[in-house]
């Protein structure tokens, strides 16, 4: 391990953007900003006034005192998701059911967007942020001009259950529906669904790149790779490590030496071979991999800093 750092109360998935290392604090309303080169937290921006979650029964003596639970309990997660670019870190802030961006330079809030709507997870990509409102009715995955915050397009046209995971890349925007158990794709040229993919049990998190799309079948132990040009599951990776933390929390990372996914090991898997090529044995939740590092949310709360060259290969 190559450091470890102290952030909020119950830390969700990092996200490596605009030169840092980005982690949201569910149970505090906040974000911390990493420092890569100093390998500390250089600062904690508030994002949200949670007075109306406490209100409602959120805190960290309630819903984030369980390790796994419903997607329910995500209602409560202040904020819920994190989306950044070279600029911008955006912000899924659910006590106003808006998003919220921070200026990396000056670590403050500097636009809000109202949407109306409690937002799941939030992606960049298309020029445009992508929402999955996942507790709204109708459930629906909105598209957001992030210079003036307005809705460019609502897509309601989802299988049941609505969208929960999200992510932008070879081509389209592709939509977990954890419930209906299938991915769908949604062309950003038309704004509307124009695939919806079966896959394994209770899909979650997802991810795109190196020519596929991969989405974590959480309770099948599996991770499904999906070709864009046919919109089809082309193989499916068995053997993943069951899940660790609260119920929508894990995330994977794609980088230079394959697809990373957390539990109660941290796996690799690799692209060219469809297969789990090397372990990390370390328990965790969230992943995202930059500065040369992994960077894994614990189990105990804190954020670690890993050499990926530290995993083991498989044969």
């Amino acid at each position: 391990m190559l450091a470890e750092l102290h952030a909020g109360r119950s830390v969700g998935p990092p996200v490596v953007a605009a030169g840092g290392v980005w982690v949201p604090n569910q149970a505090d309303g906040t974000v911390s900003h990493i420092d890569p080169g100093a390998n500390r937290v250089v600062a904690t921006v508030a994002v949200s006034d949670l007075g109306g979650l406490l209100s409602a029964g959120c805190g960290p003596d309630s819903v984030h005192s369980f390790m796994r639970d419903t997607l329910l309990n995500r209602r409560c997660d202040d904020p819920s998701s994190i989306a950044g670019d070279g600029r911008s870190v955006w912000v899924a802030d659910n006590a106003s059911g808006g998003l919220a961006r921070i200026d990396p330079r000056t670590d403050r809030v500097v636009q809000r967007v109202p949407l109306g709507a409690d937002p799941f997870a939030i992606a960049l990509g298309e020029g445009s942020l992508w929402v999955t409102a996942y507790f709204h009715d109708p459930h629906e995955v909105l598209r957001v001009d992030p210079s003036s915050g307005r809705v460019l397009a609502t897509i309601t046209d989802l299988p049941l259950g609505g969208g929960t995971g999200i992510a932008v890349g070879e081509g389209g925007v592709w939509v977990a529906c954890t419930y209906a158990r299938s991915l769908v794709r949604i062309d950003p040229s038309t704004n509307r669904v124009a695939a919806a993919i079966p896959v394994q049990e209770y899909p979650l998190a997802v991810s795109a790149g190196r020519g596929a799309v991969w989405v974590r079948n959480e309770d099948s132990s599996s991770v499904s790779r999906v070709d864009p040009a046919s919109n089809r599951v082309v193989a499916t990776i068995s053997g993943m490590p069951a899940p660790v933390g609260r119920t929508g929390d894990d995330a994977m990372a794609l980088g230079p030496d394959g697809l990373w996914v957390t539990g109660v090991q941290l796996l690799r898997v690799d692209p060219r071979r469809d297969r789990v090529a090397a372990r990390i044995d370390l328990s965790g939740s969230g992943v995202a991999e930059g500065f040369g590092s992994l960077w894994v949310t614990s189990i105990v709360g804190t954020v670690q800093r890993i050499d990926p060259r530290a995993a083991s290969p498989l044969r």
